[in-house]
């Protein structure tokens, strides 16, 4: 298995975990985790817990696997704490869910196989750059202005004094 896709299968497998969770939890819709969770970080911010809002779209974009990285551990916390909330709703068992120490595991392995696989062991000379036409790295180059000579079509700017226009005088 190529390094890209380990990469891509710790992912793929983090996603699919957290889809497990999200199962167990009922599934609670989208927009209920974003009301779930602003109502926790409402309620927790007295704690010093600081909790994400977890908005529909974004976790819609996490859970479908739209998002090439893996989520942050901020957002991973707060999904986990909402779902225990929502399992304990829908009468089920939030150790289903799974505990936050349990997640943080799963989060920092997953990382790290994605920081392996994308770490690049060969040196440069050894990798193989495929160019295509029209898209190479030269940047162009602006052709250098003409030397002004002493003299010159505009009349010479008046000079700014004390932080006041000219005009302003």
């Amino acid at each position: 298995m190529g390094e890209d896709d380990r990469a891509r299968a710790a992912l793929q497998n983090f996603i699919a975990e957290l889809n497990e969770a999200w199962e167990a939890a009922g599934p609670p819709s989208y927009s209920r985790l974003e009301k779930l969770s602003e109502q926790f970080g409402a309620s927790e911010q007295a704690r010093g817990l600081r909790v994400r809002v977890l908005a529909a779209s974004t976790t819609h974009d996490i859970l479908t696997g739209k998002r090439r990285s893996l989520p942050e551990w901020a957002w991973v916390v707060s999904f986990v704490n909402v779902l225990r909330i929502a399992a304990v709703e829908n009468a089920l068992d939030p150790d289903m869910v799974g505990t936050v120490a349990d997640w943080k595991i799963r989060h920092q392995a997953a990382r790290a196989t994605m920081r392996e696989a994308q770490s690049d062991p060969d040196p440069p000379e050894m990798r193989i750059r495929r160019i295509e036409p029209g898209k190479g790295r030269r940047k162009r180059r602006r052709p250098k202005r003409p030397e002004r000579s002493g003299r010159s079509d505009r009349p010479p700017r008046p000079a700014v004094t004390a932080g006041r226009h000219p005009r302003a005088a």
